[in-house]
């Protein structure tokens, strides 16, 4: 009888193991007449990137920081200056720079390797901090496609890691506002600095932060996580080299002192 019970009580706990088990998050589209990363997660509340307070019901600020404890994980503008100007690119602006670090403090992040990758990335995507629409679509704005109707709403790419489709801009923000603000008017993804960033952290978090390999600054892993169809191909894509050489550029301006782990892609 003692065994029988014990038997009970362990299947009872079995589910919770179970449903323990981590979210291993969803790719973007591999279609290749997609230039832009289009947005799919399992879960529209995610992460619960950027939400509002009242909408984090006692989840915890800030970020983490579970490795290399010498470096800050804070970056200063003068790093994220030099982490855009080393790269070729023009000098940010004081409010992308605003922006970003408030990003950074709300979202969760394994270590200040991991910022630099996202960094890196989001120059990549967006032409250094210069381009947050899709340039096809700027003047016409792809009527009838990703969703859009023959008069707009239209939906094509916007944000520095670029949003597509009508139900991803759904998602994005339900998840960031509460509400259909996006679906209604998605311009201000493009248009509003704070906007572009916050859809970029919501992307990375859903799709990107929790890949295997990240923690452990395996470059090719977030490379793979955003255009791996594309760009891990085998074929030495430009795209793949752009990516690594921003991304040692942003490791020296961060002054975190290793090489580029390219593994994963």
């Amino acid at each position: 009888m003692r065994y029988v019970k014990f038997l009970v009580a362990i299947a009872h706990l079995i589910p919770l193991f179970v449903d323990a088990q981590p979210n291993d998050g969803v790719q973007c589209s591999a279609d290749p007449s997609y230039t832009v990363a289009s947005l799919t997660t399992t879960s529209e509340y995610s992460f619960s990137t950027w939400l509002p307070d009242h909408h984090r019901q006692g989840e915890s600020k800030g970020t983490e920081h579970t490795d290399s404890p010498d470096v800050p994980l804070t970056v200063t503008e003068e790093e994220f200056d030099q982490a855009v100007q080393l790269s070729g690119y023009p000098a940010p602006t004081a409010e992308q720079y605003r922006s970003f670090a408030q990003g950074v403090a709300k979202n969760s992040f394994y270590n200040k390797r991991e910022v630099a990758m996202f960094l890196a990335n989001i120059m990549h995507e967006s032409m250094g901090l210069r381009e947050k629409s899709e340039i096809r679509c700027r003047n016409t704005g792809c009527p009838g496609e990703y969703g859009s109707g023959p008069t707009g709403p239209f939906y094509y790419g916007r944000g520095y890691i670029q949003l597509t489709w009508k139900e991803n801009y759904q998602r994005a923000s339900l998840a960031i506002f509460g509400d259909q603000r996006l679906v209604d008017n998605p311009d201000q993804v493009a248009t509003n600095e704070d906007v572009a960033w916050a859809v970029s952290f919501f992307y990375w978090s859903n799709n990107v932060h929790s890949q295997g390999g990240i923690q452990e600054g395996q470059f090719g892993v977030s490379i793979r996580a955003i255009n791996g169809q594309l760009e891990c191909n085998g074929s030495g894509h430009p795209g793949v080299q752009n990516r690594i050489r921003i991304y040692t550029n942003v490791l020296q301006a961060f002054h975190i002192n290793e090489p580029v782990n390219e593994a994963g892609c």
